[in-house]
């Protein structure tokens, strides 16, 4: 592969994984794990998950077992007016 082209295509692979924003939470090697997800609608994101479960459970097939929406954790902000709210930040576990 040609530098120039070699130089493309690693540009081209850091991009494609700038956009799936998902993360280990916990891992077992081999036996299970904890996937996050920040937006669960992103295809991409699903797909590394879904990537990162397959990887880790080798040989065996992996099953979902629950998957749902977590906090994790809230940022406080004021106002204006000097009014504090709270504001809860989520990510979808599988």
């Amino acid at each position: 592969m040609k530098p120039k082209s070699f130089l493309l295509a690693a540009v081209v692979i850091v991009l494609s994984g700038a956009c799936a924003h998902s993360r280990v939470v916990q891992e077992v090697p081999g036996s299970s794990g904890v996937v996050a997800v920040k937006n669960r609608t992103h295809k991409s994101s699903h797909e590394k998950a879904n990537m990162f479960m397959a990887d880790n459970c080798k040989p065996k097939v992996y099953r979902i077992m629950e998957e749902g929406e977590q906090v994790k954790g809230d940022e406080m902000y004021a106002d204006k007016f000097a009014q504090v709210h709270r504001d809860s930040k989520k990510e979808w576990f599988i």
